[in-house]
């Protein structure tokens, strides 16, 4: 499900080549979380073990930068049993994707994830768009 976010001050939303490319990152990160079976580059533990033995398709590093690398590394190594992309312990059923949100050289979309006992956990999700990455994950 798609749905424009509001917009001002400068701030741009919907399919420029921008936040196109930003939305489809997204959706490559995220929607697959809602569907059992499906490899997405993030999930769990990509970053908690060394890259020979990540259950990743692929380097998950071209997903993310550097930054946000380092804090997955440090959030999944806490031992909390919570995945750090999806702000949960628990795969969500649902996942909706808002519209981009374009600012200057980053795009925000706001993801958020259904859990069988109702609840809605917001995600606000930054993304270069100068080298198409992941720059933050907020809960």
């Amino acid at each position: 499900m798609l749905a424009v976010a509001g917009c001002g001050g400068g701030a741009t939303t919907g399919t420029t080549p921008s936040a196109a490319e930003a939305l489809a990152l997204v959706q490559r990160i995220y929607l697959p979380y809602a569907r059992a079976g499906e490899d997405t580059p993030l999930l769990g533990n990509c970053f908690a073990r060394p890259p020979t033995q990540r259950p990743c398709p692929g380097p998950a590093e071209a997903y993310v930068t550097p930054g946000l690398a380092a804090r997955l590394v440090a959030l999944t190594n806490e031992g909390t049993g919570q995945d750090a992309v999806v702000c949960a312990q628990n795969t969500p059923l649902v996942v909706r994707i808002d519209a981009a949100v374009v600012r200057g050289d980053v795009a925000t979309v706001l993801v958020h994830t259904g859990y069988a006992d109702g609840v809605d956990v917001p995600i606000s999700v930054t993304v270069r768009l100068r080298d198409p990455r992941l720059e933050d994950i907020r809960c």
